[in-house]
């Protein structure tokens, strides 16, 4: 029904300039299926965390990300192991392609990985992982844990079509637990 003039005669025809193109959207939650899992010290690519970026309607951007990393001394030893403790760190997606980093970490914990890279989500759900090195003042049974608050901790977040602002919905993301567990031998005689 043509109740407010939008629709012409004589087809009727639609006025393209009447239209309006909603923003898409991204939420993200944690990958279960990046479970928590032992790592290893001083070997580059270990898995930290996994997260699933949702994104409907239309690609979106996200010019930085930081992402806070927990630190616990589980080994007891009183050693003092921070974020600037991780080095090498990349952001990887499912297909195997890194999307961003190599970065290394910064001291504090809060905000303690910072991706600077404009990185593009594709439409749909798709599972991306943090990867790095851990360094040699981690001992055996220390824990890292990484989590993000998108609507705080990511900036300049747009729809790649609109280009409109978007707020991704979520709250806190914190991703599985990871252990450290260091690499041990023992020798003995052979008779």
């Amino acid at each position: 029904t043509d109740d407010d003039g939008t629709f012409q005669a004589p087809k009727p025809k639609y006025d393209a300039y009447e239209a309006t193109i909603g923003a898409g959207s991204i939420g993200l939650e944690k990958a279960t299926s990046v479970g928590a899992q032992n790592i290893a010290e001083n070997l580059g690519d270990q898995i930290l965390g996994g997260f699933i970026a949702d994104v409907k309607g239309e690609e979106v951007t996200v010019a930085s990300m930081n992402f806070d990393i927990s630190t616990i001394d589980g080994a007891g030893t009183g050693n003092d192991i921070d974020s600037d403790d991780i080095t090498n760190m990349t952001l990887v997606a499912e297909d195997g392609t890194v999307v961003a980093g190599p970065v290394n970490g910064v001291a504090g914990g809060n905000n303690g990985l910072r991706f600077t890279d404009t990185i593009t989500f594709k439409v749909g759900r798709k599972t991306y992982t943090i990867k790095g090195k851990l360094g040699t003042a981690f001992d055996s049974n220390d824990q890292v844990a990484a989590s993000t608050t998108p609507s705080d901790d990511w900036t300049t977040v747009k729809g790649v079509t609109t280009s409109q602002t978007i707020t991704p919905s979520g709250g806190t993301v914190t991703m599985s637990t990871m252990t450290v567990k260091a690499g041990a031998m023992t020798l003995t005689l052979s008779t």
